[in-house]
């Protein structure tokens, strides 16, 4: 295309291509335009939650949760099976006991101890994929797999607990109505969902 010297437009429902391919991205659903932008953008500041779970392979980790305490810096939720975790997010129009749903990206996820958004899980299985490993754990309260994307080999044997951290300023939050709250620790999204 830059050979070219030409605009084109290329439809897909691959997201792999939408990636790859595009300078700009307009992800659709029913029909309306949900956000445009550049792919990165799209991939770390999802408009809303059919955004997030759209765009990225394997798809965010979505877990349900009520606000513990919330501010225009960050917001502190408590999961189903009690965890409290923090986002750095403005967050201030909510208040304790709000709903939220919270998204974290397998690539945002590591093992290890630490002191603050530890998650507690169990080994359900691992897919290797040569550069990288996928995991597949159970958390407590929680319906669907809590998926990890480990760089390199790891090991270990269904049933294993594992720590898990959640980097706190790439958790996602999501308030009722599906809408991503805007972070507070990098720039804000370039292009949202057009008016109307």
């Amino acid at each position: 295309m830059r050979k070219l010297g030409s605009t084109m437009i290329y439809v897909t429902h691959d997201q792999t291509e939408a990636m790859t391919l595009a300078d700009r991205i307009v992800v659709f659903s029913s029909g309306r335009v949900e956000q445009v932008g550049a792919p990165l953008d799209l991939y770390h500041r999802p408009i809303d939650l059919f955004v997030a779970g759209f765009i990225g392979s394997p798809r965010m980790n979505f877990l349900q949760a009520h606000v513990v305490n919330a501010s225009s810096q960050e917001v502190a939720v408590r999961l189903s099976e009690g965890t409290v975790l923090t986002s750095w997010v403005d967050a201030a129009h909510l208040r304790p006991g709000d709903t939220v749903t919270v998204g974290i990206r397998p690539d945002d996820v590591t093992l290890g101890n630490s002191h603050e958004n530890q998650l507690v899980v169990t080994l359900r299985h691992a897919e290797h994929t040569g550069d990288a490993t996928v995991l597949y754990t159970n958390m407590g309260g929680v319906a669907d797999p809590l998926v990890v994307r480990w760089p390199g080999s790891f090991s270990a044997e269904r049933g294993t607990q594992l720590l898990l951290t959640a980097n706190r300023t790439a958790c996602h939050v999501f308030d009722s109505e599906g809408k991503a709250l805007c972070r507070t620790c990098g720039s804000s999204m370039l292009e949202t969902k057009p008016p109307g």
